[in-house]
């Protein structure tokens, strides 16, 4: 019976380092390329429990970032840039449109998902 437990409790923080390590792989993303790195202060068990939603995150980047235009995130595992400065959003929605693919997904709306704005990659 303890060896069950033992083993039991061994795989699940096991399988917790695992997803750890996965969700952190990107974690000095932009440090590493000289950018402005906003670090998330709100536990993820908040977010899942429905506690916090995750523009309460974007709000504490968006605290965060104070007088600078822009600043990069990892929300799991995925780089994610945010941009404050209006003339530079102009620039990225407008002139450089077609550099700026696969943006971050918000739901499974079809309708939505295949807007211009949420389009991936060559489509």
């Amino acid at each position: 019976m303890w060896l069950v437990l033992g083993l039991l409790a061994a795989t699940v923080i096991f399988i917790s380092y695992l997803v750890k390590l996965y969700l952190g792989r990107n974690a000095d993303y932009w440090q590493k390329r000289g950018f402005t790195a906003l670090h998330n202060d709100i536990p993820l068990f908040d977010v899942l429990l429905g506690k916090k939603f995750m523009w309460d995150c974007d709000m504490k980047y968006y605290e965060t970032l104070g007088d600078r235009k822009f600043g990069g995130a990892v929300e799991f595992g995925t780089p994610v840039v945010f941009v404050k400065d209006l003339e530079l959003a102009k620039n990225i929605f407008v002139k450089d449109f077609d550099h700026f693919v696969d943006r971050r997904v918000f739901g499974k709306d079809p309708v939505i998902s295949e807007s211009l704005f949420f389009l991936t990659g060559q489509k």
